[in-house]
């Protein structure tokens, strides 16, 4: 869940890095799920290290993951950005910003924790098409009961608060995924609200209703798709 770790820190302001800040953030919203859920929660890394996105995407999988979350923090060096974002995973990035934002990385040939690398790449291809094509849906109505709920808790969301790129962390073809910017370490007035205990604990309650909300719809329309 939290983004970048050890010898690759993230954003840098104030005296504070973006991959410690994300491992608090992490922490409240895992401590939030308990608190309120019967979920099981899988922090990617609970200390400051480093962790490829490949073996974030792992972690997930070996997991059974049903939803996967990367937090982070970014700061922006042209012009002011500021409020909470969340990011779905697209080739065509919404803008200019989210392009930069997005890790240029190769796609990720992982399927519930099998390497795809072996078979014929046609094959290969159709099968993570064929993923993608179920849990993109999916990973659209999480972003919508997000925002949603962010809407009526928190006021600080972003002048567009839904984008798309190419996040190569968001490339498990079978896992829901988002990329939530939490808010911009460059603008003074986040970079306080990702430091304050209260405000991270709010986030982290906005967040555990929204996936509440999300999970029970999930089951609901995998009931109907039985029918």
């Amino acid at each position: 869940m939290p983004g970048h770790g050890g010898r690759d820190p993230g954003a840098e302001a104030g005296g504070y890095r973006e991959s410690r800040l994300m491992l608090e953030l992490a922490e409240a919203v895992k401590e939030s799920l308990i608190r309120n859920t019967d979920f099981k929660v899988v922090l990617t890394r609970t200390e400051d290290k480093f962790l490829s996105l490949e073996d974030r995407i792992t972690i997930a999988s070996q997991s059974n993951a049903n939803l996967f979350i990367s937090l982070h923090a970014d700061a922006v060096i042209e012009g002011e950005a500021s409020g909470t974002t969340v990011y779905l995973l697209s080739d065509k990035a919404t803008d200019k910003m989210s392009a930069q934002l997005a890790s240029r990385h190769d796609r990720s040939e992982i399927l519930r924790g099998v390497d795809l690398s072996g078979l014929d790449s046609q094959v290969a291809s159709v099968l993570l098409d064929m993923a993608r094509q179920e849990t993109k849906p999916r990973s659209e109505a999480v972003a919508s009961f997000i925002l949603k709920v962010f809407k009526e808790k928190i006021t600080e969301l972003s002048s567009q608060p839904l984008r798309y790129a190419a996040f190569s962390v968001l490339k498990s073809p079978d896992i829901p995924s988002i990329l939530i910017e939490a808010g911009f370490m460059s603008t003074s007035s986040d970079l306080q609200n990702l430091t304050t205990k209260k405000w991270r604990r709010e986030f982290a309650d906005s967040l555990t209703e929204a996936i509440s909300r999300w999970y029970v719809r999930d089951k609901e329309n995998k009931v109907l798709l039985r029918e």
